[in-house]
């Protein structure tokens, strides 16, 4: 699921991927074994529509599962980012919520309910659900709840709470660009040029450009009176985001 700015105090990287990914299991919802068995298929189905070009498709095997097996946690996750998705935020928050009901600790619906709320611009709302998953040391996203936990703290103007997040994704997941440039934003507002500097080159190395980072680029040679540097981002910028150079001044 992506994470996206809503509001005046946003983030900057607005169109970046913040995924969590649904494709956990289902808990036992005391079902026939055959009809689980069939809602997991659906749910196979579905799950590749989402994933795919086509997740509008992804409705009717998702409508089937849950006719099949209405209490399977995953079946009303992905429900959930089906509805985001369409723009349909009552029927997306309905299925987080009933993903919940069911499982209140799973990290699956934890996760993604909290990237939910943050595209609703309900920051602080999104920090239980996504403090709540980060909790949890079996799930294999772990790294992308930090970093979904960083960008709502820095929604919410705290920056440090939002460090801390971001280099916790590091430690989980080491190629996590969003969390790198995060960080050298982050140290850069915080007047420490040197460790922006050094997370800047670490983007650079696992990434391609954006406007965000030439952005960063341009300052940080401004820093260091770089003028060469200084132009040679500029030119970029002007070449490939030109309505993003007025603001980067």
């Amino acid at each position: 699921m992506r994470l996206r700015s809503r509001g005046a105090g946003g983030l900057l990287l607005a169109l970046a991927s913040l995924s969590a990914c649904a494709t956990g299991g289902a808990a036992d919802s005391g079902v026939p074994a055959s009809a689980a068995h069939r809602a997991a298929a659906h749910l196979d189905l579905a799950r590749a529509y989402l994933h795919g070009e086509t997740p509008a498709r992804a409705r009717e095997p998702l409508l089937r599962a849950l006719e099949l097996d209405p209490k399977r946690v995953e079946a009303h996750v992905l429900a959930g980012i089906l509805y985001e998705r369409g723009q349909e935020p009552r029927l997306a928050e309905r299925h987080f919520q009933a993903a919940l009901a069911l499982d209140p600790d799973d990290p699956q619906a934890l996760n993604n309910y909290g990237a939910f709320l943050y595209g609703q611009g309900r920051y602080g709302a999104a920090l239980g659900p996504l403090g709540r998953a980060s909790r949890n040391a079996d799930y294999r996203l772990r790294d992308q709840v930090y970093e979904n936990l960083g960008l709502t703290e820095l929604a919410l103007g705290r920056a440090d709470a939002a460090r801390h997040a971001f280099e916790r994704a590091l430690e989980l997941g080491a190629n996590r660009p969003r969390s790198t440039l995060e960080l050298a934003g982050i140290h850069y507002s915080q007047h420490d040029y040197q460790a922006a500097e050094r997370y800047y080159h670490e983007f650079l190395a696992h990434a391609g450009e954006t406007a965000r980072s030439l952005c960063l680029g341009l300052r940080l040679a401004g820093v260091e009176g770089a003028t060469f540097r200084s132009m040679n981002h500029a030119e970029r910028l002007r070449a490939r985001f030109p309505k993003a150079i007025s603001s980067c001044r």
